[in-house]
């Protein structure tokens, strides 16, 4: 089977307004069940100003938040698709600034020298791209996430000594997430490497 790259490159663009626009109804559901147990007038009010805030957009079909974030794609390759990586990058990309610029939805992603702001969410090494492979045959899955650029802002880097041993590795780890409570934006994805060099 050829993949059809201009279907790849609609689908990208769809799944990244959909991401922003169309909150699953487990998750509408959670919110519920958390207003409804909250005892804090204060966890009550914010909870329902969230709860409003999804409804208005869903009423008005704009997006859930502001912020679009970083956009990743994860897409996953069956047996027997043929298709040149390099075209397949090109047509996530393609679709990825087709919904920044089609939707006017706001581009967060700027170069990491000029800071300049291509407005399409895309840049160098965005949108980001994980492909993997697995044994469906002739099938190809695309998953879209849009990670709130805020939680960027929580990447800390700690060189320990050998003899601290695992137990500063997670003292450490604990300490960041501590540290920046709700300060990142969703989904918060904690991701931690150990050993070799810092990057």
């Amino acid at each position: 089977m050829d993949l059809d790259l201009t279907e790849v490159e609609a689908v990208c663009k769809d799944l990244y307004v959909r991401a922003l626009k169309l909150l699953p109804p487990d998750i509408k559901a959670g919110f519920a069940d958390l207003a409804r147990d909250e005892t804090s007038a204060t966890g009550r009010a914010i909870l329902g100003t969230m709860v409003e805030n999804i409804a208005v957009a869903e009423r008005t079909r704009n997006i859930l938040c502001q912020d679009t974030g970083i956009p990743i794609y994860n897409v996953v390759i069956g047996r027997d698709v043929r298709v040149e990586g390099v075209d397949l990058k090109a047509a996530i990309r393609r679709g990825c600034a087709r919904a920044t610029t089609e939707h006017s939805l706001r581009s967060s992603v700027v170069h990491p020298i000029t800071r300049v702001n291509e407005q399409t969410s895309c840049g160098i090494r965005v949108p980001i791209i994980h492909v993997d492979f697995d044994d469906r045959p002739e099938t190809v899955s695309v998953e879209m996430i849009p990670k709130g650029s805020g939680s960027e802002n929580g990447s800390f880097l700690q060189m320990l000594l050998p003899s601290d041993g695992i137990n500063a590795v997670k003292r450490f780890v604990i300490d960041r997430v501590i540290e920046l409570g709700g300060r990142v934006c969703p989904p918060t994805i904690v991701g931690v490497g150990i050993g070799g060099t810092s990057d």
